[in-house]
């Protein structure tokens, strides 16, 4: 499809050739859309639609002949070819395209922007390509063009072919280029698909900075870095440098996204901070990620430096991203890791405590097996129970020997904690399918509560 817009203007003839290839020329029009056909839509056959839309005053002056205004009469009946007659003898010539026009209002109120807006979405079918063109656009329309191309390639999943301008102000006012003899009114036309490139990079962010999520970026990023990667032989650092950090960012995301507390914990990021930290701004090969480099960094920094941890600096991303299941079970099974790595250090300091938790002299608790974290697990809620002097039904001697032996060395605060994260994790985990659940507003609420109440703790020991 070849979508254009047509204006009042009592255009001029020129000549029309595309910004950076010359060659690609049409001389001696007066409509853009004439030059515009010829250049770029050479394949086009029956089955393509060239649309117009215009406004009524539009279509009497320009897609009709002879409606422009006629000072000796002062009426609008000047003589004029209108495109309606030029574009027909494209189609005498061999050219072939099935010429459509749709009226629109002025757009002179939000309601008429809307109508325009419907006007074009409703005639476009999922899959279609386009071909804009936006040189006689009025007023508010080329923006309103870009904005509509960027919706319909999301939810029709329609290809964007080129939006294209003929700048003919370059060559002056009309009165000025009146005067010039056709061979030297050359205006190019310029192809402005970076407009659709900035608004998609506009979403791409806008995804990763909102939701973490890295798919966007990904998307828009490889294609430009495999050009750059393939120009260079390899050799482009700048591009090498991107492409490995766009791969970290997605392994990360995906971990935080499933939950992958594991990986997480194994995964070396040492390279990914350098990378990060010590990437050459002035050498990037596509643009947009100068300043979208300076975003990953703050946003990751905090994960990627975190080291031991980790566990709470992602169950924070997981909040701020809206990842609340994550976010619950990063932080519980982060804080069961760090009770068991403090445990082990009070247990070595006190050996003959070991004997209660089922391990011999020379072992350590283990901070990934299943039954031992489970144990662990089990211990911390009844010391939580006991801090709060709740029931604990019959408790063998040996656990309230534990439960003394953590409430003496300070592991009461990560008890606390831990006691009240159980019950809104093992609700969300159960859909809600349960007796006195919680409403959604009240889990974000608690465990943003939680977070804090974790950094407050695990920090202030850290400096102590």
């Amino acid at each position: 499809m070849f979508l254009s817009f047509l204006g009042t203007n009592n255009y001029l003839n020129c000549n029309y050739f595309e910004e950076g290839r010359p060659e690609n020329k049409v001389s001696d029009v007066k409509y853009v859309q004439e030059a515009l056909i010829k250049m770029f839509c050479q394949d086009f056959h029956e089955n393509d639609v060239v649309l117009l839309f215009l406004t009524e005053k539009a279509e009497h002056m320009n897609f009709w002949d002879n409606g422009q205004y006629n000072r000796a009469t002062g009426k609008y009946d000047g003589e004029n070819e209108g495109l309606h007659a030029r574009l027909q003898r494209l189609n005498e010539v061999g050219q072939r395209f099935d010429l459509k026009h749709r009226r629109i209002k002025e757009g002179f109120s939000q309601q008429e922007i809307w109508s325009i807006f419907d006007s074009v979405a409703d005639e476009f079918q999922e899959g279609d390509e386009v071909i804009f063109d936006i040189t006689h656009a009025f007023r508010f329309l080329p923006m309103l063009g870009v904005v509509l191309m960027n919706y319909l390639k999301t939810t029709k999943n329609v290809k964007v072919k080129g939006i294209h301008y003929g700048a003919f102000e370059k060559l002056g006012v009309q009165a000025e280029v009146n005067k010039l003899d056709i061979k030297d009114r050359n205006a190019p036309v310029l192809n402005l698909n970076t407009l659709l490139e900035f608004q998609s990079w506009t979403s791409a962010v806008n995804s990763f900075f909102k939701f973490g999520e890295v798919g966007g970026l990904n998307e828009l990023s490889q294609p430009q870095l495999k050009a750059v990667l393939s120009e260079s032989k390899g050799k482009d650092e700048s591009a090498s440098s991107l492409r490995f950090l766009i791969k970290e960012m997605s392994e990360l995301t995906d971990m935080l996204q499933t939950n992958r507390l594991n990986q997480l914990f194994e995964k070396n990021f040492d390279f990914f901070v350098q990378k990060l930290h010590k990437f050459p701004e002035d050498t990037i090969s596509i643009k947009p990620f100068k300043q979208i480099l300076r975003l990953i960094e703050k946003k990751v920094d905090p994960i990627i430096s975190s080291k031991e941890l980790i566990w709470l600096e992602s169950a924070k991303w997981c909040l701020e991203h809206n990842l609340i299941q994550q976010a619950y079970t990063q932080l519980l099974e982060g804080l069961i890791t760090y009770f068991i790595k403090r445990l082990n250090v009070e247990l070595e300091k006190n050996p003959e405590m070991k004997k209660y938790f089922g391990i011999f002299e020379n072992e350590k608790i283990s901070e990934i097996d299943e039954t031992q974290r489970t144990f662990c697990s089990g211990i911390l809620y009844k010391t939580y129970e006991k801090n709060q002097n709740k029931i604990i039904g019959k408790p063998s001697y040996d656990i309230l020997a534990i439960i003394e032996f953590l409430l003496q060395n300070s592991f009461a605060d990560v008890a606390n904690i831990f006691g009240q994260l159980n019950k809104p994790r093992n609700d969300i985990n159960h859909a809600g399918m349960r007796n006195n659940t919680m409403q959604a507003e009240s889990l974000k609420k608690k465990i943003a509560d939680l977070i804090d109440q974790t950094s407050d703790l695990i920090y202030r020991k850290i400096e102590l």
